[in-house]
């Protein structure tokens, strides 16, 4: 667990406002650490204690996120897309339409592993537009895996 630890101490926090469900960033690089479907939180991505919630950041802010999947039978995705919900229950690998537009590729991580958590960092440069942040994995977004990501 130090290991989590230490991740939770890189990341950038952002201003929390749990009456709507938000987290807002200010200007310059940042980092965000989204766990994906942690044992309290099934089937959703957890982001600086909040069940998928909206992330507000400034148009050309560089950034740096690490998914980590905290899920022992379950591969998880985190893709940004122009599609907003609802979501069909099938697959979002590869549907044409659906990952076209977006900002970033997708990260594929496999089930956590006896000997702990799969995590992988990507980074990109956020562009002004509405996307949604999902897991690709078939009735994954469906299911409820998916956040609002408002770059302004």
């Amino acid at each position: 667990m130090s290991d989590l630890a230490a991740l939770n101490a890189s990341a950038t926090q952002g201003q929390g406002f749990t009456g709507n469900h938000t987290l807002w960033f200010g200007s310059g690089p940042m980092t965000i650490v989204a766990y994906g479907s942690p044992t309290d939180h099934d089937m959703a991505f957890v982001i600086q204690g909040m069940v998928n919630p909206t992330i507000h950041v400034r148009s050309g802010t560089r950034m740096t996120l690490t998914m980590v999947n905290m899920d022992s039978g379950e591969y998880h995705t985190w893709s940004l897309t122009i599609q907003g919900p609802p979501y069909s229950s099938s697959g979002m690998m590869g549907s044409g339409g659906m990952m076209s537009g977006t900002m970033m590729g997708t990260s594929s991580l496999g089930p956590m592993s006896s000997m702990g958590m799969w995590s992988q960092q990507t980074s990109f440069t956020a562009q002004a537009g509405t996307y949604w942040y999902v897991c690709a994995v078939s009735n994954h977004a469906a299911g409820g895996m998916y956040g609002q990501f408002v770059v302004g």
